[in-house]
């Protein structure tokens, strides 16, 4: 264990990447905060529909769809931290939205929308300035660094979240929020500025060699919304307690760190595809298995073994991308990476739309992932 965490350490000072990897770690807290709570907090505490909901995600995703080509312009004009730097503002300023939304109904659709912009700035520049800075080598570690950020705040977030409702109010969790994302960040405008060196080529959405990227971000996206959305509403349905969410969060995400900074390493040094594709049929397997949970030991043991095996394709998965858009015009394949998760997720929240029933999103999401297999 100290050698692995001797070698992420090094890896995560020998470059120019703290400042990154800071503004990703607190951003992740910021998020792990309010992630399990918001679409609850639109559902319970607004009283929202399951179909209200889903129109604030489905604003959130096609905003974020249309927004990544303006965000493309901004990373070549102006570079990926300014771009990553423009997002804080946006994401404050949905927060505050959302803080209003209880008052104003009709900020419901501008604050779904801002939240899109601000992703779009956000992971386009971040995933450019990781690309241009990583070396191939070395993206399955890297992968596995910017993976555990964004899990690691997650073991404190969810709980500390919950019991700032508790306590408190949702007012006061999104003002945590928001807090915590101002400073996150601050050491990007100490850094030197990064620029793609290739415009937009969008011949990456017609070259065959990447279709079968297509369906696995296809497949990702449709797990971030039936993982994102509709879990915390079927386990809050379930529990009925925003602490119990909160602990189920923390207790599911604290294992999934230590085996991602593993996979890391093995991603690196083994075979990827081979290990995307043993992971994908364990992870259609749990996915189908969480249409049947219906109590807090199924709740724990399946979420968390589905978090592990998610995990063991998302990191590969996203060094092989990252090798391909080293290898290709960046801007171009992380666009197409993005607009292809960005249907993946559509298509999810439009199926729920359709049946009613948040269990068509596991169904769906256990059948997409066996698309991995394609690896």
């Amino acid at each position: 264990m100290q050698l692995i965490r001797e070698y992420h350490l090094k890896s995560l000072f020998s470059r120019e990447l703290f400042e990154i990897y800071f503004l990703l770690g607190m951003r992740a807290f910021s998020l792990s905060l309010i992630g399990l709570f918001l679409p609850i907090y639109l559902y319970s505490e607004l009283a929202y529909s399951l179909n209200g909901v889903i129109y604030f995600q489905l604003a959130f995703c096609i905003a974020f769809a249309l927004f990544q080509f303006i965000a493309t312009r901004v990373v070549s004009e102006f570079g990926a931290k300014h771009s990553m730097i423009a997002s804080i503002p946006l994401f404050m300023a949905s927060l505050t939205l959302i803080i209003f939304l209880k008052s104003y109904a009709f900020l419901f659709y501008p604050a779904a929308i801002l939240l899109g912009l601000q992703a779009a700035l956000f992971w386009v520049g971040f995933h450019v300035d990781a690309v241009l800075n990583g070396k191939k080598k070395n993206f399955g570690k890297e992968s596995a660094i910017i993976s555990s950020l964004t899990m690691l705040p997650s073991v404190i977030g969810p709980v500390l979240g919950a019991f700032l409702i508790l306590l408190f109010s949702f007012n006061v969790l999104f003002i945590v929020a928001l807090l915590v994302i101002a400073v996150s960040f601050i050491p990007l405008l100490f850094s030197k500025e990064v620029y793609s060196k290739h415009d937009l080529d969008i011949g990456a959405f017609f070259n065959k060699k990447h279709l079968k990227y297509f369906f696995g971000y296809l497949s990702q996206g449709m797990a971030h919304v039936a993982g994102g959305v509709f879990w915390p509403i079927f386990i809050f349905l379930i529990l009925g307690s925003y602490v119990s969410l909160g602990i189920y969060g923390t207790i599911a995400t604290f294992v999934v760190v230590i085996v991602t900074l593993i996979l890391g390493k093995f991603s690196d040094e083994g075979n990827k595809s081979l290990i995307m594709r043993i992971a994908a049929i364990f992870n259609s397997l749990f996915w189908i298995l969480k249409i049947f949970v219906s109590n807090l030991f199924q709740i724990f043991a399946i979420g968390s073994l589905r978090n592990l095996s998610s995990h063991a394709i998302d990191v590969p998965f996203l060094a092989k991308s990252y090798g391909k858009a080293k290898k290709n015009h960046q801007i171009g394949f992380l666009l197409y990476r993005e607009t292809s998760l960005r249907i993946g997720q559509i298509f999810c929240l439009l199926l729920v739309l359709i049946f009613g029933n948040i269990k068509v999103a596991f169904g769906a999401a256990g059948v997409a992932s066996l698309l991995f297999l394609l690896f």
